[in-house]
């Protein structure tokens, strides 16, 4: 259920234009896409279970990185669009939350080894 969301059904010119658009309306999907808001419903499915399991103190997710964008959005609405044009690929990041706050960082520059 981590798997990639497909943005439309058809191919569309002006993919980027949507894609932004669905950091800023949860609801906003392209023809026979998948919304950020069905997007966030399906990896939560998966991922509410580890966030609520204390026994849990540290897991590892691997997935794409729009899937990903959502979910870091979902914790701070400072991750966009523009952060995810930025991801690198692979790129690692910690993000760590408890009931009152979360923080959401990235812990690896392949670039600056």
């Amino acid at each position: 259920r981590l798997k990639e969301r497909i943005l439309s059904e058809e191919p569309v010119e002006d993919w980027m234009d949507g894609l932004e658009q669905s950091f800023l309306d949860e609801h906003f999907s392209l023809p026979g896409g998948e919304s950020a808001r069905d997007l966030l419903h399906r990896c939560n499915g998966v991922l509410n279970p580890l966030y609520n399991d204390s026994s849990i103190k540290h897991a590892i997710i691997v997935s794409h990185g729009n899937l990903l964008s959502h979910v870091f959005h979902q914790f701070d609405k400072r991750f966009g669009f523009n952060q995810w044009k930025e991801l690198r690929n692979p790129d690692i990041y910690l993000l760590q939350f408890d009931d009152t706050d979360s923080m959401l960082e990235c812990v690896w520059r392949p670039n600056e080894l």
